[in-house]
């Protein structure tokens, strides 16, 4: 009897790792990404998105209506930030790139990655990440808040301090940053999405909208610019049920 105990515990033990197995299996990766590459020196109103894989549909990079478009070849920029002077203002005023998807299928969201771009020392600096699964009918969650000081301006210095610090430009003001037709600009860590639950197995037809909010110094200019790329900007990935 002792025997047939064991082989039967063996046997669920067995059924459900293959069954674990098989769920794992069914999940499929997707990217959402959107290139600037191809953008030229005029500015473009809309990025449209590129989906690599299955199950969800990719929603345009755009520009909140408290900015103005800015030219960049290979680059989605904006300028116009001042008028806003904190996180509140920024979103009363409609200080944003917004972009996303809509799911086709049960989806979980897994990591967010940007590059950014600013153009002089004064450019907007703090950054808040809000995703919505209503359109923003009510206010976002917050998904990361940061500072990025890389600035296009200046003179680099003799020595890159990328080198120790990969990430140097998150805390410090960092001039002469890449600013060549080539450039991707500079990559923002990635950001976790797998610890919200709201983004984790959401179900068909509904549009999850990121937004990056950015909000001016009282030095900023209306020149100043803050952009993705070049090259890159923001990529969604995540996998399909």
């Amino acid at each position: 009897m002792k025997s047939r105990k064991l082989v039967f515990v063996a046997l669920a033990l067995l059924l459900f790792g293959l069954a674990a197995w098989c769920s794992a299996s069914a999940s499929t990766p997707f990217t959402v990404v959107y290139d600037t590459s191809q953008n030229p020196l005029a500015w473009v109103p809309v990025n449209p998105a590129t989906v690599e894989g299955t199950g969800v549909k990719g929603l345009d990079l755009t520009r909140g209506p408290g900015v103005e478009p800015n030219d960049l070849t290979r680059g989605f920029s904006a300028r116009g930030w001042p008028g806003a002077y904190s996180i509140e203002e920024a979103v009363a005023k409609g200080k944003y790139f917004q972009f996303g998807l809509i799911t086709e299928a049960v989806v979980s969201l897994s990591t967010l990655d940007m590059a950014l771009r600013r153009s002089a020392v004064a450019a907007p600096m703090d950054y808040e990440v809000h995703v919505s699964l209503d359109d923003f009918a009510t206010p976002g969650i917050v998904m990361a808040k940061f500072s990025y000081y890389g600035r296009t301006s200046g003179t680099a210095p003799a020595i890159d301090p990328l080198e120790k610090d990969p990430y140097y430009y998150m805390h410090s003001d960092l001039p002469g940053r890449p600013n060549t037709t080539s450039s991707p600009g500079d990559p923002i860590p990635t950001i976790d999405l797998t610890k919200y639950a709201q983004l984790q197995n959401i179900p068909a037809g509904v549009t999850v909208t990121f937004r990056l909010y950015t909000w001016a110094t009282y030095d900023t200019k209306e020149t100043s610019t803050v952009s993705f790329g070049r090259m890159t900007g923001p990529m969604i990935k995540g996998v399909a049920h």
